[in-house]
């Protein structure tokens, strides 16, 4: 199998997938410069350390900007911009993002998404407590059709005096008051500017095999502090809230769809006065940066600081990765000390498997190595395919034997077929 793209890095991976494979495959670079992190001197896999993997007849080309200190190395322009959290950029060939670590002490965030089905919508919804940051909650809701959508928090069920984030086809998810059944003031109406702090934010429209064909599906994302002036207060344990689906895929419009529904959600344990941690293990994941790649992928990762350790030593620290692309193929998050594919090295997934580790020694075919079974060391792997979207999780040793080191400033690539 290979990986090409319209940038100037040269990479042919070899692997076998039943997942089918586009002839517009991608790669692209960015540079996340992860703070508290330890910076330890760069270093690579000897090839004959490692097994070769299955080696395919087909060969492709493709390029890539990197940028660094304000060093350019490319054929064409290339723009960079720094990032701070929580601040995306999807336009430029190079990012530069800048985070900080979180360090947890007890298992108080999380980690999986809890679905709740709403007729002919999903919810997905994901509770963050992290460590000295608000606590929020992320909701991901996707129906079928393509109209408007929004999620309601409510104190009764109703929709008047209830709150609502709404989203339609080119609208981003906004903050809205319901004071009555009707648009503009004192009824449906947008809150204020100074309220409009989602974070993480994303509606787009994709097509979906249903029963009788292709259809199309509506997706909006969200993340929102749980406790906020002035609005209704998301709390641990039951909440009431609502859902609406429009008539017209622009806001507003009258609601083809609507209803009200109960969650219960978990708290962080710190008033439980268990120590739920456990002793020489890592916390639990904390809450996820989300960094949108290009228009297809998505990626969120988390620094995770065991109970044992500090941030400046950070003994045993690991990075939780989970990239997202919008179709079914294999997908690879690479680690360069430079922005190139030679000798770095790349976490690959394929549906149907879990991701593994390789050595990228060369451009050529049969210089990409699949690492030995002893350095095949990640934990929380996994592949999945939901609604025409693949997913790969992985959490990795910062600094493991013989492998790039994750420091403060490296080059991670990502591809997808």
């Amino acid at each position: 199998m290979k990986l090409a793209s319209t940038l100037t890095l040269l990479l042919v991976l070899n692997l076998s997938t039943s997942a089918s494979v586009a002839s517009d495959q991608h790669l692209r670079v960015r540079q996340m410069s992860l703070t508290n992190t330890t910076d330890t001197a760069n270093s690579t896999v000897s090839p004959s350390t490692v097994s070769p993997a299955p080696t395919t007849t087909t060969n492709s080309t493709a390029t890539a900007t990197a940028t660094t200190n304000s060093t350019t190395n490319s054929t064409a322009n290339a723009t960079t911009t720094t990032t701070t959290y929580p601040t995306t950029t999807t336009n430029s060939t190079t990012t530069t993002t800048t985070y900080s670590t979180t360090t947890t002490t007890s298992t108080s965030t999380t980690t999986e998404w809890c679905v709740e089905e709403l007729g002919e919508c999903e919810l997905k919804y994901l509770v963050n407590y992290p460590v000295d940051e608000p606590s929020s909650i992320t909701m991901d809701l996707a129906c079928e059709g393509e109209a408007w959508i929004g999620i309601g928090f409510s104190l009764d069920g109703i929709m008047d005096g209830s709150e609502a984030v709404i989203a339609g086809t080119g609208q981003e998810p906004r903050k809205y008051h319901l004071g009555g059944k009707w648009f503009g003031q004192g009824g449906v109406s947008e809150m204020p500017e100074s309220q409009q702090t989602l974070i993480d934010t994303k509606v787009r429209v994709k097509w979906v095999e249903g029963s009788n064909g292709p259809i199309p599906l509506t997706k909006m994302r969200f993340t929102k502090l749980l406790s906020e002036p002035n609005e209704i207060e998301i709390k641990p344990g039951e909440n009431i809230f609502l859902y609406a689906q429009g008539s017209t895929p622009s806001f507003p419009s009258y609601h083809a769809a609507r209803d009200s529904f109960t969650l219960t959600l978990p708290s962080n344990g710190s008033d439980s006065g268990v120590d739920t941690s456990v002793e020489g293990e890592a916390p639990a994941t904390p809450e996820m940066h989300i960094t949108d790649l290009s228009p297809e992928c998505t990626l969120k990762h988390a620094i995770n600081v065991p109970t044992y350790t500090t941030r400046d030593e950070c003994v045993d620290c690991s990075i939780t990765m989970e990239l997202t692309c919008d179709s079914v193929a294999w997908v690879a998050v690479g680690f360069s000390v430079n922005g190139f594919m030679p000798r770095s090295e790349a976490v690959i997934g394929i549906p149907g498997s879990e991701p593994e580790k390789y050595f990228l020694k060369r451009r050529n075919s049969n210089k990409i190595f699949r690492l030995p079974d002893e350095a095949q060391t990640l934990t929380d792997a996994s592949v999945s395919v939901d609604d025409g979207e693949t997913v790969m999780r992985f959490t990795k040793l910062l600094n493991e034997p013989n492998e790039i080191p994750v420091t403060q400033e490296l080059f991670f690539l990502f591809a997808h077929g």
